[in-house]
């Protein structure tokens, strides 16, 4: 055996049923795999190789913004897909997408388009959790079984697949991006030249600054004060503008959720959003005392609101009520 074809070269190739013959047929390029393990990479090399990667794609992850939309909802309409795919392939012969966590939607969404080629990346899951930890602001330990169990089942889902798919390393192929950028060529039938193909090595660069800032989701929010017993504030995620979940701790004990979907003129003219971004909760039966630190937490997420940590006393509880009635509005009561 030559001593080339004894080095790893971290791509691997499943169910090789088609050839550069096939390769003048129309085709469509998918490329997914565990959330923060290299997609948007890839997908970038495919853009810029001049696949129609969307026709409102966004320049930093390179997410076809359509069918993000499609799939993010709770049910997946599968009228509104194959209308999709049909316009995509009346466009276009040849063009992809990048959508990680495919095998969240199943083989079957895949048979659903054109002569699919699909391409998954894999990386080394400590990197992935930690990404996704900073990304998501969720505590390490989590992201990592997150990251284990979705790297199982990706794999899982890429070998059911009938179609041909890629493997593709993420550590190997920044470190070798001359070797990712031919086999990615060859797998998807593109032909380019050197010079072509050397501009597309120069995207293959890991920690892209511009991923960094917009890969993180970023929340803001304040605890107000609370009136009576009422806690309000705000919070919301500025990419999103959707109504968030929250979690209000009590000495950092959970005892309530709530949702800031509330309206509020004063943060419609401060910008944020549209202003559906309150919340008033009542802390009646949580156990409260005055000195009790309160604290609020988007729901699953390390993120605390500005003020959280404050005392009951220190946000304005009604103490006067409690001297009056002891324990009525502060008496603990199980949460959830």
């Amino acid at each position: 055996m030559a001593e080339t074809e004894l080095k790893n070269r971290g791509l691997i190739r499943l169910h090789k049923t088609h050839s550069l013959v096939e390769h003048t047929a129309a085709r469509t390029l998918i490329v997914s795999g565990v959330a923060r393990s290299g997609t948007s990479m890839v997908a970038r090399v495919l853009d810029a190789a001049g696949i129609p990667m969307g026709d409102r794609i966004d320049d930093v992850v390179y997410e076809d913004q359509d069918f993000a939309q499609l799939f993010n909802r709770p049910t997946l309409d599968q009228d509104a897909l194959d209308g999709l795919i049909r316009q995509r392939n009346d466009a276009n012969p040849v063009w992809g997408f990048k959508r990680p966590q495919m095998h969240l939607l199943g083989a079957e969404t895949i048979s659903r388009f054109r002569s699919p080629l699909v391409i998954v990346t894999l990386r080394d899951p400590v990197a992935i959790a930690e990404r996704y930890a900073i990304a998501e602001q969720i505590d390490a330990r989590t992201t990592l079984s997150m990251a284990m169990g979705d790297l199982q089942e990706m794999v899982l889902f890429a070998q059911r697949l009938a179609c041909p798919v890629l493997l593709v390393s993420y550590e190997k192929a920044v470190r070798d991006p001359a070797r990712l950028v031919e086999r990615l060529l060859e797998f998807c039938g593109l032909q380019r030249s050197p010079s072509e193909r050397q501009r597309l090595r120069r995207l293959v660069e890991p920690d892209r600054p511009a991923y960094i800032e917009s890969a993180r989701r970023t929340f803001g929010g304040y605890i107000d004060g609370i009136q009576g017993t009422v806690l309000g504030g705000w919070a919301y995620e500025r990419s999103l503008g959707l109504p968030l979940a929250i979690t209000v701790f009590r000495d950092d004990v959970p005892v309530l959720d709530g949702v800031a979907d509330q309206y509020r003129q004063d943060l419609a003219d401060a910008g944020i959003d549209d202003g559906r971004h309150g919340f008033s909760v009542d802390l009646a039966g949580c156990g409260f005392v005055p000195t009790s630190r309160v604290t609020v937490r988007v729901k699953g997420r390390n993120f605390a609101l500005n003020n959280s940590g404050a005392s009951a006393a220190e946000l304005g509880a009604d103490l006067q009520a409690e001297l009056r009635e002891p324990g009525r509005f502060w008496a603990l009561t199980p949460f959830g």
